[in-house]
């Protein structure tokens, strides 16, 4: 290469590290660190791990198997040394190591440019999983292996007594530990499937692992499976491992149902950008073993990471860090003869630096979202660049107000809250549920599942469990039905609330002096919480001030909050479609259509305002716009049943009663095949 061609190179590659670390410096709002956190203190200060989790009042499965023990007690240790900042640092250390390992696997200087492509869609698609948890160890782990493998396939150095080692730490930080003798497996399974199947066009020379060095791999393997048992659970950790895969699909659990990442990716809202970038990584992947020689390992360890990719959106992250440097790999054994081949393999001239100079005007781009919030604002994700904790992430003034007043009972709180009070409670009290999910009885979690849907429910807990507070977090899913509910029930006071939490206590005579003291009639947040420096740039805290109105019923101090939200990013449609949908309940249609019309603007995709505006259409009756806004809501999600009910009801209105039965055949073949 001539020298401007070298500082293209060294700029490229060095833009998509950047962009890598500016992913991983995020502030802090992973709830399930808290929870870590504290199984670490207690393993830690007992030395001893428990038998049963002992933050929880809750029944429990009889034992508790705790994969992540290791990852706990060191989390624990470095968080006593510098805080959450202190594990910021360790989390960017080890997925930087992670993305160097992938980006040496097959890097070449004449494929640098597909190198920095893939290497930016693999960041894009697995960074919302850049959380303090123990799977950032896997991914470490994940490319640890395929560097090895790869050093090992090509006759380069030999690391491969690393792996035993390595499954001992993986075995006991995270359950996803047989990742690592499946990977192993793989390609012990590739150099036997090269030797059975007599193609030329098969990978052997360059890849072929023979004799005594093939039987060192199929050694290596068996020893995964054995030191795999160093843990203190025996073949335990294999129940476990499975058990995190039944978790996805239709095997899944109650629980593991209502969790979003745990949907599969098109299934429900991945995000159209994510979306985009998916597509496009597996349509890139699969044209480059268009281009290459049959390697039997890639293509195996390829479609079994796409398949568990379609199984759950999690996975993508993971599907991401294997397509990366299969693709890479791919590309550069291209079997393309001639002059097509060098194109593909290697851009000069021109050419090659205007494609540079764009793929790094790309980074660039992206570097400057990243750092400025843009990107998190865009992709509605609550965090952003920095460092510490989010602010107004976790309840920590609620918490301070239950345990100022010491409030007496136990407290019911929603679910991703509890990893958090677990931190804040433990030994003094208990909490009623954690987010590790395996912990709970079945019954249990089913029970829960009906409460969210019946909040009438709520009093057999109560009763059950001396339930004496209520603790909601305003962005949690399963309030919709429960805060409204508890709110407008008398036997139930609110006595505190913020935006990012309110607490309620029962109505009864040992909560007389609290409720004398605090209890709050129509509540109002306080102002002066947005003006906490950042926080007045952001409108999720405005849209979840709003939200809690909303369920209250206090329709007029949601609309304020919704419009404040908008004010702060015009672009934030679904707070207008939310303050639409108030505006609808008050019968303000023409108001209502108006703001829905105004959203779809910004987002003409968006699914639930075209079924919102058809909404406000059939009141103004104007059915066939009504049936138009309808029918397009189910063109861009065929499973929004409530749509098609809908366009039932218009249809029976307009006489159309033919097309009204073809839609409820429609809409009851759906409800029998999914209950």
């Amino acid at each position: 290469m001539t020298s401007p061609d070298k500082i293209l190179r060294w700029a490229v590659i060095s833009l998509a590290f950047i962009l890598a670390a500016a992913f991983l410096m995020r502030q802090e709002d992973c709830w399930d660190i808290w929870f870590h956190l504290k199984a670490g203190q207690v393993i830690t200060e007992n030395r001893a791990i428990p038998l049963h989790e002992p933050f929880s009042y809750t029944p429990q499965v009889p034992r508790w198997h705790d994969s992540h023990w290791l990852f706990q007690v060191l989390s624990h240790a470095v968080y006593r040394l510098g805080g959450i900042d202190a594990l910021l640092v360790l989390k960017i250390l080890f997925l930087l190591a992670a993305f160097l390992l992938l980006f040496r696997i097959s890097y070449k200087e004449e494929n640098y440019l597909i190198s920095a492509v893939l290497f930016f869609l693999a960041l894009v698609l697995s960074n919302e999983r850049f959380m303090l948890r123990p799977e950032i160890f896997t991914f470490f782990f994940i490319a640890a292996y395929l560097y090895v493998l790869n050093e090992y396939r090509k006759g380069g150095k030999d690391y491969l007594l690393l792996l035993p080692i390595m499954q001992v730490l993986w075995v006991n930080v995270h359950g996803l530990f047989v990742i690592g003798i499946i990977v192993v497996f793989v390609y012990i399974t590739g150099e036997l499937v090269s030797r059975i199947i007599p193609l030329s066009v098969i990978e052997k020379d360059k890849f072929g692992i023979k004799g005594a060095r093939f039987n060192k791999l199929l050694l290596t393997g068996g020893s995964l499976v054995l030191v795999s048992l160093v843990n203190p659970y025996g073949f335990g950790s294999f129940a476990y491992s499975s058990l995190i895969f039944r978790g996805i699909g239709k095997s899944a659990g109650v629980w593991m149902k209502s969790l979003a990442e745990l949907q599969p990716p098109f299934g429900g809202e991945i995000g159209y950008e994510l979306a985009l970038f998916y597509l496009i990584l597996i349509g890139i992947s699969l044209a480059s073993f268009f281009t290459a020689k049959v390697d039997i390992a890639n293509i195996l360890l390829y479609a079994l990471f796409l398949y568990i990719s379609f199984k759950a959106r999690r996975n993508i992250s993971l599907f991401a860090f294997i397509a990366f440097p299969v693709t890479v790999s791919n590309f550069a054994s291209s079997s393309f003869p001639g002059r097509i081949s060098k194109k593909l393999k290697r851009l000069s001239g021109a050419a090659g630096r205007a494609a540079a100079v764009l793929v790094g005007a790309c980074l660039v781009f992206y570097i400057f979202s990243v750092v400025s919030g843009r990107y998190y604002l865009e992709k509605r994700y609550g965090t952003r660049f920095g460092t510490g904790i989010l602010a107004l992430c976790y309840p920590e003034k609620a918490v301070d107000f239950i345990q100022e007043n010491n409030l007496p009972g136990n407290v019911f709180h929603t679910s991703g809250a509890g990893s958090y009070l677990a931190w804040r409670f433990y030994p003094e009290r208990k909490i009623f549920l954690s987010g590790m999910w395996e912990v709970y009885r079945e019954d249990f979690l089913s029970l829960w599942e009906n409460v969210l849907v019946s909040p009438r429910l709520l009093a057999e807990l109560v009763a059950q469990y001396d339930i004496n507070t209520v603790l909601l977090t305003h962005n949690a899913v399963e309030i919709k039905n429960l805060l409204g509910a508890i709110y407008a029930d008398k036997d139930w006071v609110m006595v505190y609330v913020d935006t990012v939490a309110s607490v309620f206590v029962r109505n009864t005579p040992r909560n007389a002096a609290i409720i004398e003291k605090y209890g709050i009639i129509e509540p109002e947040i306080p102002a002066e919480e947005l003006n906490i420096p950042g926080v007045n740039k952001y409108p999720f805290y405005s849209a979840s001030r709003a939200r809690f109105y909303e369920l209250a019923g206090l329709d007029d101090k949601a609309i304020r909050e919704y419009e404040r939200a908008i004010e702060i990013y015009p672009g934030y449609y679904e707070a207008g479609n939310n303050l639409g949908l108030i505006l609808v309940k008050k019968g303000l249609y023409n108001e209502a259509a108006e703001e829905f019309r105004q959203c779809l603007k910004m987002n003409p995709s968006y699914a639930k305002t075209h079924n919102n505006l058809g909404v406000a259409y059939d009141n103004l009756g104007m059915y066939e716009e009504a049936v138009a806004e309808f029918r397009t809501a189910l063109r861009l999600d065929r499973n929004f049943e409530q749509a098609r009910y809908n366009l039932i009801v218009v249809y029976k209105k307009k006489g159309m009663y033919k097309a009204a039965m073809d839609e409820w055949l429609k809409f009851r073949k759906r409800k029998m095949k999914n209950p």
